[in-house]
């Protein structure tokens, strides 16, 4: 799925959000990234092998300005909010503010990081500022970027649900939000028709993989 960016600088760029299936853990729990095989889960995060979805996912962005070169930097927020998601009705927990249920691990060059979320969360509420990247070197028009992560959710298998949780999978999303510097309002990137209206026009993915919209 894709989304388009820009500030009021005029840079812009479209940016993407892709997912691949939950993967089965080795006994050793060493993850590789299906899309960047140098970044292995390994001990980012703590996770159990035998509980936890292991969910291998990406941002990517295509530099869209003209004639420009554009600092690129995006962020994306596990919530449901604003996304129409069925309500939870399957056999396990349900998702909960305040829960810290799902963590992602993400690659840097300077090297991994691991961040907590809420499987239940809204912008302007907790972990708000979600998870993302910014590249520091202009980036020439037409380039195409990647930034790899897993995402981690606890107890996603349990007696209730022992070959996992499909529809908790199926009740958490994932969308992008505006990134950048706040301090310089023109280098803000946001969603282009973020605002239909007055109402938010969102876009998002399920921790399944499943588009979802609201507003």
């Amino acid at each position: 799925m894709d989304w388009k960016f820009a500030n009021d600088s005029g840079y812009s760029y479209t940016m993407s959000i892709g997912l691949w299936d939950t993967v089965t853990v080795p006994a050793d729990g060493t993850v590789v990234h299906p899309g960047k095989s140098s970044f292995l889960l390994g001990g980012t995060c703590a996770y159990d092998p035998q509980r936890d979805a292991v969910i291998p996912g990406a941002l990517g962005a295509k530099v869209t300005t003209e004639s420009f070169t554009t600092a690129v930097s995006m962020r994306a927020i596990i919530s449901s909010s604003g996304l129409d998601l069925e309500k939870y009705s399957g056999a396990g927990v349900a998702p909960a503010r305040e829960d810290k249920r799902i963590q992602v691990a993400q690659s840097f060059e300077s090297g991994p990081s691991c961040k907590a979320f809420s499987s239940e969360n809204s912008v302007g509420y907790g972990e708000a500022g979600g998870f993302g990247v910014k590249w520091t070197d202009p980036q020439q028009p037409g380039a195409t970027l990647s930034h790899h992560f897993f995402i981690i959710v606890k107890n996603y298998r349990s007696p209730a649900t022992p070959s996992g949780d499909q529809d908790l999978l199926n009740a958490i999303g994932i969308r992008p939000i505006s990134s950048g510097d706040t301090s310089d309002a023109g280098s803000v990137f946001k969603e282009v028709g973020e605002l239909t209206q007055g109402k938010r026009n969102y876009r998002g993915l399920t921790l399944s993989g499943m588009s979802a919209s609201g507003s």
